[in-house]
């Protein structure tokens, strides 16, 4: 997480932070499997936002 985003989150509950940061962890690392393994296809970051244009502009 990006530090302004991980002081919101420690705001809401500081008590809770780890489980959080840890279930994300598990979460990243599972992604990660999936990408590397062939199982999901990425799609271009530019792609997106171009297909995310085109729904919007509809």
């Amino acid at each position: 997480m990006s530090a302004p985003v991980d002081r919101i989150v420690e705001s809401l509950d500081p008590v809770n932070d780890d489980v959080i940061r840890k279930a994300w962890a598990v979460e990243a690392k599972s992604r990660l499997e999936e990408i590397t393994s062939g199982e999901v296809d990425t799609i271009p970051g530019d792609v997106v936002l171009q297909r995310v244009r085109q729904a919007l502009e509809k």
